[in-house]
């Protein structure tokens, strides 16, 4: 088994920014990661997680890639007594992709099932659908 280690990924700014994230826990059943980014907090870091679901069925492995990014209210003034409220959890974005992986796969399906669901996204139509809410005709 590979060692937990830290996530280097580029956001969609038109300038790239690099966010390492760093591993927070794991158990053997669930990894999980977070945005370490200087400025962001424990509440509005994005988390990735990686977990092992259970399977009935002896054949397929089964595991659940989660990417969820928080959006934080904009807190703006103060109170008369010169309190400012803590920021809070506005709403959440998430991304959840199941794998359903046979035991007899090979490595390189493996390797081509992610690979898709990596350039997915990416490509036209599922770009204007994920962002502009314009579904294919």
């Amino acid at each position: 088994m590979a060692t937990i280690a830290d996530i280097i990924m580029n956001d969609a700014l038109a300038t790239p920014v690099a966010h390492t994230f760093k591993p927070v826990n794991h158990n053997g059943k669930e990894f999980s990661w977070r945005d370490s980014t200087a400025g962001l907090t424990v509440l509005s870091a994005p988390m990735l997680f990686l977990i092992v679901l259970p399977s009935k069925d002896k054949t397929v492995e089964r595991y659940r890639e989660k990417i969820v990014i928080p959006a934080v209210e904009t807190i703006t003034g103060q109170n008369s007594a010169g309190y400012t409220a803590a920021p809070k959890l506005a709403y959440t974005l998430q991304k959840i992709s199941d794998y359903i992986l046979p035991v007899r796969a090979t490595e390189q399906q493996k390797k081509d099932l992610s690979k898709y669901g990596m350039l997915l996204p990416g490509i036209g139509q599922f770009q204007d659908a994920l962002i502009y809410s314009i579904l294919p005709y």
